[in-house]
């Protein structure tokens, strides 16, 4: 306990309580550092995440998309050739991807055109974060098309 002199008429002892236990000025500052890195690492998360299924997201669309374009050959060979140019263009023209990290593939067997594509995201920014877990950092789509109709 404090003990404080006053000066009144009797000179006697009093007890003085710290202001400081009863001040709240400063508590919205303590909570907001101490919340402030759960909510950052839980922001981070979810920008992470957004890429991770953008990125998943544009390589499965570019193996549709080569799949159907290679519908336009006439030969097996053309068909794949036109697959394949399809597909990096596509992951060319995200903007995001680019097409020497992908692997890109096209078979053809019994009139069924399959375009596999394998994209390898390891050196993108922000599925790197530390402290915030990914799924995974390579990607694998296929997209399938019918030639010749039914």
């Amino acid at each position: 306990m404090f003990c404080s002199i006053t000066r009144s008429v009797s000179h006697r002892c009093r007890v003085v309580r710290p202001q400081v236990l009863r001040d709240r000025r400063g508590a919205a500052l303590i909570e907001f550092a101490l919340v402030l890195p759960i909510l950052l690492t839980m922001m981070m998360g979810i920008v992470s995440f957004g890429e991770y299924f953008l990125t998943a997201h544009l390589v499965q669309q570019a193996a549709n998309d080569a799949a159907r374009a290679a519908l336009a050959g006439m030969s097996a060979t053309e068909r794949k050739g036109i697959a394949v140019d399809t597909a990096k263009r596509m992951i060319d023209s995200t903007g995001i991807l680019r097409s020497s990290r992908g692997q890109v593939d096209a078979v053809e067997v019994d009139n069924i055109m399959t375009v596999s594509i394998r994209y390898d995201a390891t050196s993108d920014p922000l599925l790197n974060l530390p402290f915030v877990p990914t799924p995974g950092r390579t990607m694998t789509a296929k997209g399938i098309a019918m030639i010749g109709g039914l």
